[in-house]
């Protein structure tokens, strides 16, 4: 564990700014992942090629990819913005470019969205101090009924066309790729992105409308299987198993998503991926293990032999411990992870259970790392993610982690407090 004191606020790294954009991409579609498996329940069960074919219960696929999803997409982009006002219009303004499209208009919901709560936001800043007494919910009402009105003609009439050209021309690429047998190259694309956190803008904004298109024609995609493919992970996973401390994946979601008659070739798929990213990663994580075990080692005998001069000396000596020092009790802990509902959610349950087995009444949250509460007083987030912690609460102390399962970690931080 690790205490970060002293984190550059101000620019960031290019890195650290493109992990923020796929954060604020994933912040739009994972709060709406309820929607795409509903969507992909209804589809797997009722369309033609479906387990139990139904042809009016078929009829709510296109409405919802088309509509549905796109909207609460650009809702949720509007409200991340500026709150539900923002999302409001940002739906609106996603509406112009959903209606009308021949493809589910995902990137077009990253942009419109977004860009509704961005206006209503400037609109209320420039207004704010200067609307007469008891006209403020008219003007609120007409401003974002008028403002999102507007957006939604200009998206219908100038966005939509262009990332409808935009997404035809990327499923004729895909298309090319696949019938030319260089499918495995997108990988070359997808697990970079993965790394700057922008899978889901990949996943949901460009392989998934590839997807439905060749859902429409042939009742299934791989499309949907590429980025979700929990096979490259699995070898990863295993590497660390034998030299390191694994994380769970998903490999039950890539099965469920299975078509009919197709679960071995999916399985195979897995494996394979599995197998080409285990051979590669082992060496890697069993030399960088070797190597860590090795530097904490010299650190700690370098430690002991400082301290043993020390004391011969007649000096007073405290070996280094890995605790955070507070000098009051923190009011509110956040854990923080990028997308706020996995690991970071696992952290929270486990300090929360500790710090009451201790006698601690401390709030414990979890958030994504762009979301953190203003009022946090301690985050528990990864290296990696720990500059853009201290950019959105840079009065609070920022604790990373390796593993958010660590209980050790947890268990220094408790004691810590009791000092």
């Amino acid at each position: 564990m690790q205490n970060v004191n002293a984190i550059t606020t101000k620019g960031g790294s290019l890195r650290v700014k493109l992990q923020r954009l796929g954060g604020f991409l994933a912040g739009m579609v994972i709060p709406n992942i309820g929607a795409f498996i509903a969507w992909g329940l209804i589809t797997a069960f009722f369309i033609p090629t479906g387990w139990v074919p139904n042809e009016h219960l078929a009829k709510l696929v296109g409405p919802m990819i088309m509509y549905l999803l796109p909207i609460l997409i650009g809702y949720t982009g509007g409200k991340l913005v500026y709150d539900v006002r923002g999302g409001v219009v940002g739906a609106v303004a996603t509406a112009g470019v959903a209606i009308g499209s021949s493809v589910p208009m995902f990137i077009g919901a990253m942009i419109m969205g977004p860009l509704g709560g961005y206006v209503i936001k400037k609109f209320d800043e420039a207004v704010e101090g200067k609307v007469p007494a008891g006209f403020e919910m008219l003007v609120n009402n007409f401003s974002a009924g008028i403002l999102g009105g507007i957006l939604a003609i200009l998206a219908f009439l100038f966005v939509e066309p262009v990332m409808n050209a935009i997404s035809l021309g990327l499923g004729a690429a895909a298309q090319w790729v696949t019938d030319k047998g260089l499918l495995p190259l997108i990988a070359l694309f997808i697990e970079p992105g993965k790394v700057l956190f922008l899978n889901n803008a990949i996943n949901h904004g460009i392989l998934a409308p590839l997807g439905v298109a060749q859902v429409k024609e042939f009742g299934k995609s791989i499309f949907f299987l590429l980025e979700t493919n929990p096979g490259p992970g699995l070898g990863v996973l295993l590497a660390y198993w034998l030299f390191g401390t694994p994380s769970p994946g998903s490999i039950f979601a890539e099965i469920a998503m299975a078509p009919k008659g197709g679960l071995l070739p999916v399985l195979a798929g897995i494996a394979v991926g599995a197998l080409v990213s285990f051979l590669i990663a082992s060496p890697i994580v069993k030399r960088a293990s070797e190597e860590s075990m090795s530097a904490e080692s010299m650190s700690f005998a370098r430690s002991i032999v400082s301290g043993l001069k020390a004391q011969s000396k007649g000096e007073k000596v405290e070996m280094p411990k890995a605790e955070v020092k507070m000098d009051t009790l923190p009011k509110l802990i956040v854990f923080a992870c990028d997308a706020g509902m996995g690991s970071s959610a696992m952290g929270e349950t486990i300090l929360r259970k500790k710090l009451k087995e201790a006698g601690f009444d401390i709030q414990v949250k979890h958030s994504a790392v762009n979301q953190i509460p203003k009022e946090a007083d301690v985050v528990f987030t990864q290296e990696n993610l720990a500059e853009r912690a201290a950019q959105v609460v840079p009065h609070a102390k920022i604790v990373t982690v390796k593993n958010f399962l660590d209980n050790t970690v947890y268990d220094e931080f408790v004691k810590s407090l009791r000092k």
